[in-house]
């Protein structure tokens, strides 16, 4: 219960946001590689997911949330100017395009998270595909997908 409380906080928290982003092709999304190579760096990625379903949620449970964190494959410190710059969430063929609010200067120096909050109220149960676009500090953009993530309950 603290830790989807914490999670709430976060995605809620007045932090700089982005902007919505153009919604690529469903198929370029779900083609994107688990694995990509930037400024010659190891980088995946990973995301947490969940509906909110405590007493204080509304009935129904709450919008999807999520924390997306890209990492280092080996640890080392992430690409400098590096940032992940729009994410999506797809159940084909359906998709959210997510706004997010960047929470990396609180992390180690191998990752970048951005969570999301207001999402649609998919799941809880299902698994669902993540993608997030990184944006090198030289201006390139790489697609980047965390497969068959699950979308949590908390209660």
């Amino acid at each position: 219960m603290k830790a989807a409380a914490l999670l709430m906080f976060l995605a809620t928290s007045g932090l700089a946001q982005s902007a919505p982003v153009p919604l690529p092709a469903v198929r370029e999304l779900l083609e994107a590689p688990t694995v990509v190579m930037i400024a010659g760096r190891q980088v995946r990625l990973d995301a947490y997911l969940w509906r909110d379903f405590m007493p204080i949620a509304a009935s129904n449970g709450s919008p999807l949330g999520a924390v997306v964190r890209a990492r280092t494959s080996d640890g080392t410190t992430f690409p400098a100017g590096a940032r992940i710059e729009a994410v999506w969430i797809v159940r084909a063929p359906d998709v959210w395009t997510a706004v997010v609010t960047d929470r990396s200067d609180e992390l180690e120096p191998a990752t970048r998270e951005v969570v999301a909050s207001g999402g649609p109220k998919w799941g809880p149960g299902i698994t669902v595909e993540v993608i997030a676009r990184i944006r090198s500090v030289d201006g390139t953009t790489i697609l980047v997908r965390a497969p068959s993530r699950r979308i949590n309950r908390t209660d």
